[in-house]
């Protein structure tokens, strides 16, 4: 973006959250590098700062490094933490001379106060929820390694210490990790894909970064709200960055001058139920998005377009809904680690019936289950009459065909015993 661009969206993004609380961080390409040779000049963080970050209201920021715009808003009421990161941070180095490239970089001073100010949670903190927002992934790019690990230690309430683009420190959360971190909000893969945030280490044999384990902390990607920006990763067999595939299989197309011409979504966070509500706008689809990852769930989907392939489908509590409030035409599921069982039905019975698909990590298809009719209505397996899920099972998606009608999908499964 440009000054008239942001100076725009902050004219728009105002008006419609005067009374909501907002918060803005920097992307790589909101300092106009990648233009720089053409524009001669460029954007650095303490320029961009009363352009963006100035907009998060009544928060905490770093004051030995205002610039960076990184900060922390409490909300007692609800025991609920924001950690807003700057994964665009150039406090710490001259990028003078950076023209073409866009900058991911989580500085020293950053780090270490999300380690020592915003992530020191005391007894005080008992019982309450963070959720760090970010433009990039919190495991992606070349500083990912040092955040995840200053995560796992937070997790593991262990001590850490580190250099970090030489600034020094230490910290211990032994006693400071009261509160419970359950999500890891971005952008820049411009889809919709959720996942458990990988540990980022280094492989010493092959000198590079590489997700290893993912961490119990969900990473919710966010659409971008551009015309020309779908989802970029995921369509080819390579992974992105750190060894780590961010992408889904499908991309959420924009139709010019229509409402579907943008993509945006607005979250809602149930923290007695631990979900999140990703309502979209536009292109794309809705997500109800459980945060436990040892609970059995119910998906829900419904579609009114005849001969689909339905997948990545949000999450609801199983109730009745009606048949045109979720519409769902694209994507995969990712399964759970450890499922034993699983059940679906539609509310009509289809001549065809429904084909389970599974796919390995690959996006190759090892197997396919097909469904059949009973009492009425489609049943695929049920209780009693479990399909086997092979064991290199990734994803898996619905194959069905049905006359232009509604088709009311349920899936279930239950976890590891």
């Amino acid at each position: 973006m440009g000054t008239k661009a942001l100076e725009y969206f902050n004219k728009c993004t105002n008006e419609v959250s005067r009374n909501i609380d907002n918060f803005r961080t920097n992307g790589n390409h909101d300092g106009l590098r990648s233009s720089g040779a053409i524009n001669n000049d460029y954007y650095n963080c303490k320029e961009l700062f009363p352009l963006i970050c100035k907009y998060n209201k009544n928060c905490v920021y770093d004051l030995d490094n205002l610039a960076g715009g990184y900060c922390y808003k409490d909300y007692p009421q609800y025991k609920l933490r924001i950690i807003v990161m700057n994964t665009a941070d150039d406090t710490d180095k001259d990028y003078s001379n950076n023209y073409g490239h866009t900058i991911n970089r989580i500085s020293g001073k950053q780090l270490k106060w999300v380690a020592e100010k915003a992530l020191y949670l005391d007894e005080n903190y008992k019982d309450w929820k963070v959720i760090f927002f970010s433009h990039h992934p919190l495991d992606w790019g070349e500083d990912a390694h040092a955040i995840t690990a200053v995560l796992q230690a937070y997790l593991n309430g262990e001590s850490y210490s580190a250099e970090h683009h030489d600034v020094v420190f230490q910290t211990n959360f032994s006693e400071h990790n009261h509160a419970s971190i359950i999500a890891c909000i971005h952008g820049h893969v411009h889809n919709y894909k959720v996942d458990d945030l990988y540990l980022v280490e280094r492989n010493a044999e092959l000198q590079r970064w590489e997700g290893t384990i993912q961490l119990p902390i969900k990473r919710i990607a966010m659409p971008n709200v551009c015309f020309y920006r779908n989802n970029e990763y995921g369509q080819d067999e390579d992974t992105d960055s750190n060894q780590i595939e961010y992408g889904t299989i499908e991309t959420y197309n924009k139709t010019a001058k229509t409402a579907e011409d943008t993509a945006f979504c607005i979250v809602a966070v149930d923290l007695l139920n631990l979900k999140i509500y990703a309502t979209h706008y536009g292109a794309g689809e809705d997500r109800v998005i459980d945060l436990y990852n040892n609970n059995p769930h119910r998906y829900i989907v419904n579609s009114i377009v005849p001969e689909v392939e339905i997948g990545s489908i949000s999450t609801t509590d199983g109730s009745d809904k009606a048949n045109d409030e979720y519409i769902r035409t694209v994507g995969y599921v990712e399964l759970p680690v450890g499922i034993t069982d699983f059940d679906i039905s539609a509310n009509q019975t289809l001549s065809s019936g429904i084909t389970t698909v599974f796919f390995d990590a690959n996006h190759n298809i090892i197997t396919e289950f097909p469904g059949k009719a009973s009492d009425g209505n489609y049943h695929a397996y049920h209780t009693g009459e479990t399909m086997t899920i092979p064991e290199q099972a990734k994803y898996f998606r619905f194959r069905y065909h049905a006359a232009d009608t509604s088709i009311r999908i349920v899936y279930s499964y239950r976890e590891w015993q």
